[in-house]
Order: structure tokens, then C-alpha cells, then sequence
């Protein structure tokens, strides 16, 4: 067991819980341990693997990119000394679909269960890369695959994301809470069991409960007080609250932890929200230079983020539209179809962006954001009825989805 999953498992076994600080220290310890032990042997293919394992798990903690970087390295030097080593593979392809290298994640998969077809989370990449490249029916064979094959919190969790994007509420709150049922029952650590309760408290905060959301977020707080999601989600939830500076200070407690651009934007758009652009405007900008920072080091899953950051928070629209094309020339998900709908609705292409929304509303959604944007472009490409049942759908689904909400 690893040692930051033995620290939760006796904490759920004694109720005495640790610090976020000291499972921090954990993770930097193991980082450290199996740094330490793979230079000592340069056959050791088992070190490299670990040392990239523990850089995911820190990367879960934090959210830093450059952990995934340092990851990558060290699985693929894992693998140079041992090409058929399964963990590694797994967890490099993980890395590669965290990173929109779909093509790579599925042909990493697909040699793993060539080497081992009863590896259930192999199936689960899979399902992971078609979901995002549109490939549902594909998407939806390979997450029942890997539920078969391994039921478990991950199992759990895709198959919950897949009965979200279906519209199926009920099924995505009942699979996810099956994926916290077994994060907690096999004590996988803080940030495990916290994205559990997270993924919880946003379906509820999507439909409007948000009282409901507050106590899974509130718990994620209590298992995992060292992790920036936490706090970036109950700031989001403050925001909608319209308790502007309260949401400020998680915000920028988040950044001390993990000074992602995805905050600083969120941050922004909650001041601009607030109709404090003095407040708004740096930080927009801020966040626009690191996405292009980031994507010049080659992290083109960022391309979605500028198309929103300059739809929306700064309005580009040829940058909009520009970074939205690029998005969909690698997925052609619900959400990057629904991106370039509405960059081509902020550029005025009103016919081009009703035929990209009618695309990104046929697997059955239920989003009332999907819905506001559908509304908007009918309206502009003379659909008047069709914008009218959006706009219901919108209402219906959430009625406080003209609060704030974070872009991601």
C-alpha cells in the first residue's frame, strides 16, 4: 500500500486525520524515495514507473501541468528498460488522454490488452479518448467493458461522466456515488475520495441544488484541506451565492497552491461577473498569457480554454473561433462542438453555429449553459421556436444558471 493511501486508511480506521500539509509531505517523500532508488539502478524499471505513479498523484493534488511532464518522463524511462511493463503503459496513456494526444492514449490501450485483455482500466482510457473525440457508441462499449472487468471507483466514476452526458442524472449521481463508496472503502487517499465528493457536488450545483453541492464540497474540504479543488469549486459555489469576496479569498488561496491559469480566469470572469472589470481585466490576461505559454510547450488541451477565455472573457472573436477549430480538429466531443458553436455565434456566423450546436445537443446532454447557447444561436439564425424550447429547457434544468459559473 502506498504510503499516502496508508495514512487514509488509518485515518477511516481511527477517525485521527492528518493534515493536507503532511499528506503533502507524503507524496513529496515517495517523489523523493523513488528518485533516489532509480539512480542507484539504471535496470530498475520499477522506480521510474512508481516515480511517475507519485507524480500523478501529486498532479491530482495540485493540479500543476509540469507534474504530468515529469510523469510522462519517467514512465516512458519505465518503459525503455522494460516495453511491456502494463502499469506503466496504463499510466502513460492516462497521461496522453489527460493531454488530448487521443491517438496515442488508444493505441498505448489497445497494446496493453493485447498483452492483457482482462485490463479493465486500459478500457477505460479508451472510453475516456472516444467520449472526447465523439466516438460515443465506441465510448460507451469500452467504459461496459472495463465495468465487467473492474469494478471499481474508476469504473464507477467514467460510467457515472457517461450517464451525465447521456442526460441521465439520476444514473450519474447514483454511479458516482458507488465511485466515493469504493474511494472510501479501499482508502485510495485525501485527493481520491475529495474528487469523489467534488464530482458529487457539481452535478448538484449543475441542477441548482446548491445547498446539496455545499456538503459534498464541505467534505471534500474536511478529507483533503491541502488540495486547491476544493477550494476553486466552493469558491465557484460562493460566487453563485453572489458572496463575492468570500469566493475571492478561496480563489486566491487555490492559486498559493496551484497557480493554474484555469483559476486566474475563473477568478477574472467572477470580478468581471461582479462588475468589477479593474478587478477582472488583469487576470484575464494573465491567464491568456500562461494558456499560450503552456500550449508553446505543447499542451494543446488548453486549445478549449482560449476559445472560451476570448468568446467570453475577452472578446476575440477570430481568436475565439481560431482556437475553437484547432480544439475540434483533435476532439469532437459535446463540449468542444459546442465551443466552436458558440465562437461562431460571437464572430456572427449565426447559420454555421446553429449546425455545430444542433451536433453538440444530439447524444442528449442535459446542460443548461448547452441550452443558454442553443437559445442564443436560434435566435440569431431565425429559429425563434426552437430558441424559445432552449430557453425553457435552460430554466428548467437549473434555475439559477444565470448565477456565476466557472468556464472549463
Amino acid at each position: 500500500m502506498k504510503l499516502a493511501a496508508l495514512v487514509m486508511f488509518l485515518c477511516l480506521l481511527t477517525g485521527v486525520c492528518v493534515s493536507g500539509a503532511e499528506v503533502k509531505n507524503l507524496i513529496d517523500a515517495e517523489i523523493s524515495f523513488w528518485e533516489k532508488r532509480q539512480d542507484h539502478d539504471p535496470a530498475d524499471f520499477l522506480a521510474p514507473e512508481k516515480l511517475g505513479e507519485a507524480y500523478l498523484q501529486k498532479w491530482r493534488d495540485n493540479g500543476d501541468a509540469g507534474l504530468l511532464k515529469k510523469a510522462e518522463k519517467s514512465l516512458a524511462k519505465s518503459l525503455a528498460i522494460k516495453p511491456k511493463h502494463t502499469p506503466a503503459m496504463n499510466w502513460l496513456a492516462s497521461i496522453y488522454c489527460q493531454q488530448h494526444r487521443f491517438s496515442d492514449a488508444i493505441t498505448l490501450s489497445e497494446s496493453v490488452i493485447k498483452l492483457d485483455p482482462e485490463d479493465g482500466f486500459s478500457y477505460g482510457i479508451l472510453g475516456d479518448c472516444y467520449l472526447e473525440t465523439g466516438a460515443f457508441e465506441k465510448a460507451e462499449n469500452a467504459y461496459l467493458k472495463a465495468l465487467e472487468l473492474t469494478p471499481d471507483m474508476f469504473s464507477y466514476a467514467r460510467w457515472a461522466q457517461f450517464q451525465f452526458m447521456k442526460g441521465d442524472i439520476p444514473g450519474a449521481i447514483e454511479f458516482y456515488k458507488q465511485a466515493l463508496s469504493d474511494a472510501e472503502r479501499k482508502a485510495r487517499g485525501p485527493a481520491l475520495i475529495a474528487w469523489s465528493k467534488i464530482q458529487l457536488g457539481q452535478l448538484y450545483f449543475r441542477i441548482g441544488k446548491i445547498e446539496k453541492a455545499e456538503e459534498f464540497y464541505q467534505d471534500a474540504m474536511k478529507i483533503h484541506p491541502g488540495g486547491n479543488m476544493p477550494l476553486e469549486y466552493l469558491a465557484e459555489l460562493r460566487a453563485a451565492q453572489d458572496k463575492f469576496p468570500e469566493a475571492a479569498a478561496l480563489y486566491e488561496k487555490a492559486i498559493t497552491i496551484s497557480p493554474r491559469p484555469e483559476t486566474y480566469q475563473a477568478l477574472g470572469d467572477m470580478w468581471a461577473f461582479a462588475a468589477q472589470p479593474a478587478k477582472a481585466e488583469p487576470l484575464i490576461f494573465k491567464a491568456a498569457d500562461m494558456y499560450l505559454e503552456s500550449i508553446n510547450d505543447g499542451n494543446v488541451h488548453y486549445y478549449h480554454h482560449l476559445a472560451s477565455l476570448y468568446s467570453d472573457s475577452r472578446k476575440l472573436p477570430d481568436e475565439a473561433l481560431r482556437w475553437a477549430r484547432k480544439d475540434c480538429e483533435i476532439r469532437k466531443g459535446v463540449y468542444a462542438l459546442d465551443s466552436l458553436a458558440w465562437a461562431q455565434y460571437v464572430k456572427g456566423d449565426f447559420k454555421e453555429a446553429a449546425d455545430s450546436i444542433t451536433k453538440a445537443l444530439a447524444f442528449g446532454t442535459r446542460d443548461s449553459h448547452l441550452y443558454y447557447h442553443a437559445s442564443m444561436i436560434y435566435f440569431r439564425a431565425d429559429n425563434v421556436q426552437l430558441s424559445r424550447e432552449m430557453a425553457k429547457k435552460a430554466l428548467d434544468f437549473n434555475p439559477l444558471y444565470t448565477k456565476f459559473h466557472a468556464h472549463r
